[in-house]
């Protein structure tokens, strides 16, 4: 008889980072992509500065949703004490 073979994945440790964590690298990230959005804009590159503006635009928004839901949660936190 052959061997037997597990052909799921194994469920791996999560990471979690920590919500301010998050918030920190999603604004770095925006103002990473956003300056490289002016130098294309700048350049006249707009194979450059419209996808980065685009990322940058998203990082920001995914910040503010972030700090958003971090607001919401501590609220309900505060009215169960």
């Amino acid at each position: 008889m052959g061997n037997k073979i597990n052909h799921h994945a194994k469920p791996g440790v999560s990471k979690a980072v920590i919500g301010w964590q998050s918030i920190l690298r999603d604004f770095l990230l925006g103002i990473i992509c956003t300056m490289m959005a002016i130098f294309g804009w700048n350049s006249s590159m707009l194979l450059l500065a419209v996808p980065t503006g685009f990322v940058a635009v998203m990082c920001y928004c995914s910040a503010l949703l972030s700090i958003g839901v971090q607001l919401n949660e501590n609220r309900k936190y505060r009215k169960k004490q």
